[in-house]
C-alpha cells in the first residue's frame, strides 16, 4: 500500500520581509460562498499558523469578480456564529480587505505586518 502524501498546510505561502503568511484560495460564481467549500482541516492549518506565532493567515475569495482577503480568525468567528451555512457577499464586502488588483498583494502584506 502506498503512503499517503499529506495535505499541504495551504495553498500558497509567502514570505515578505522576514514574515511568512498562508493562503487559501476560493472562488464562488454565486453572491455567497458555501460553508462546504471551506474544509475543516483548512481552517486548522491556517489557525495553527498563527497561534504559533508564525505569521498572518488568509482566505482569498473571488466572489462577484473582486477578490477579498479575509483573516482566517473572521472565517472561524462565522462559521461557529452563524445561522446559515454559507458566507454571503456582505460578508466579504465588511470584513474583507479588497484587492484592487488580484496579482498585487503587497497593500495586504504591508498592512498586516507585525500585527
Amino acid at each position: 500500500m502506498a503512503d499517503k502524501i499529506p495535505k499541504a498546510p495551504c495553498d500558497r505561502l509567502v514570505v515578505y520581509q522576514g514574515q511568512s503568511f498562508f493562503f487559501e484560495l476560493k472562488h464562488t460564481e454565486g453572491k455567497s460562498l458555501p460553508f462546504g467549500n471551506i474544509k475543516l482541516h483548512q481552517v486548522g492549518s491556517l489557525l495553527n499558523h498563527e497561534k504559533k506565532g508564525l505569521g498572518r493567515s488568509f482566505f482569498m475569495v473571488e466572489i462577484e469578480d473582486n477578490i477579498y482577503a479575509i483573516k482566517v480568525e473572521d472565517i472561524a468567528d462565522y462559521m461557529r456564529q452563524a445561522d446559515r451555512k454559507s458566507f454571503p457577499l456582505v460578508f466579504f464586502q465588511e470584513k474583507g480587505i479588497l484587492l484592487e488588483d488580484k496579482f498585487d498583494l503587497i497593500k495586504l502584506l504591508n498592512q498586516n505586518l507585525y500585527i
